[in-house]
């Protein structure tokens, strides 16, 4: 067994996540970090479909986002109110899925 002074903090290699069960960002990933010297919560780059501006959405990380077909079956399905958090340029993002 090790010595507990052998153990180190991952500090700000955490990669703990949650997802936010009410509110504004229900369903959003979020990552609590420290700013200032408080613990806040931050979405993680992502994007969030949904059926309503309110309505319940499915949520991918943009690390593992389908290709635009798989968009395009979303948006027909009715996946029409699109929301992305953590992406500084959603512009050039969006303009990825084109054509």
């Amino acid at each position: 067994m090790k010595d507990p002074a052998e153990y180190k903090s991952l500090g700000k290699r955490s990669t703990m996540t949650f997802v936010a069960d009410s509110g504004v960002l229900a369903g959003a990933r979020l990552v609590q970090t420290h700013v200032d010297g408080e613990l806040v919560s931050q979405p993680l780059p992502q994007v969030r479909f949904g059926k309503s501006e309110t309505g319940r959405f499915q949520t991918l990380l943009i690390e593992s986002l389908p290709d635009r077909k798989t968009v395009r079956e979303l948006f027909n399905e009715g996946f029409r109110h699109i929301s992305i958090f953590g992406v500084e340029d959603t512009g050039q993002y969006c303009a990825s899925w084109k054509n």
